[in-house]
């Protein structure tokens, strides 16, 4: 899968970071609708990986000519603090590779080697781990060569940006429970968010255990997640379903001809 870097110098830049943010991809006509995307701060220290998410768009020109893709985050980190993944540890995922990143560069929108994109998928994982609020929470590294899903088996779980995309790539972003898009009820400016429940408790699987993003995932609204996990249990989704449609029914003015037009 194509992956392409995209950089923030806080000397001429001091706007706000939205999601969805139309930004600056240079020279780049190749980006597509799709495609993976990491930000990286430049400029003065701190340096490092802030952010990482995917194109909702091809490459388009704004009003002034600037190229420019609009890049759906899931993962977003305070740019001005200590705590993002420093530059010292991308260089150093170049060892002993052959076609190199160069983590110094200026210019937005450069495509990253697919053999450093991998080390950088797991290396991104690996440092989000504890710092993700735990309502986000998907333990497991994934690989996906060509696109296509391999189940990986490891030791320890993980958070993994990867694998929450292939979720919602596969299931959507409205919830699984109540049906609610934050898109469609907030508007544009929460289009895309969700979060992501695992179906399998993570204190009941082994060292062993392999987990599919498509099978063992869900999008879940927050408040949903909240009552599948109320009193440290975890209801089942059709439990919660049913919960949810007993309150309904019971609502004054409840008409089953209304059912399922909200």
């Amino acid at each position: 899968m194509p992956t392409y870097l995209l950089t923030l110098n806080p000397a001429v830049w001091d706007g706000e970071i939205t999601n969805p943010c139309d930004w600056s991809c240079g020279n780049n006509k190749r980006i597509r609708n799709g495609d993976r995307l990491f930000l990286l701060r430049q400029g003065t220290e701190p340096r490092g990986m802030v952010a990482s998410g995917r194109s909702q768009t091809d490459v388009f020109e704004d009003d002034e000519g600037v190229r420019r893709v609009r890049m759906v985050i899931d993962t977003l980190l305070d740019p001005d603090t200590e705590e993002i993944l420093p530059r010292e540890r991308l260089v150093g995922l170049n060892a002993g590779l052959s076609k190199p990143m160069h983590w110094g560069t200026q210019i937005s929108g450069t495509r990253i080697p697919d053999a450093v994109a991998e080390r950088l998928e797991a290396a991104w994982a690996k440092f989000l781990a504890g710092r993700l609020p735990p309502a986000e929470e998907v333990r497991q590294v994934f690989t996906y060569p060509e696109g296509a899903v391999r189940q990986v088996t490891v030791n320890a779980y993980e958070r993994s940006p990867e694998a929450r995309w292939r979720c919602i790539e596969y299931h959507g972003r409205a919830c699984a429970v109540c049906e609610m898009s934050f898109g469609a009820v907030y508007g544009p400016v929460a289009d895309g968010f969700i979060h992501v429940h695992h179906l399998t408790p993570l204190s009941e699987v082994g060292g062993d255990y392999v987990v599919d993003p498509v099978a063992d995932l869900r999008p879940v609204c927050p408040n949903c997640h909240a009552v599948l996990h109320l009193g440290g249990q975890c209801l089942s989704i059709a439990v919660v379903r049913q919960l949810l449609a007993q309150q309904r029914h019971a609502a004054p003015g409840y008409s089953p001809a209304a059912e399922g037009e909200g």
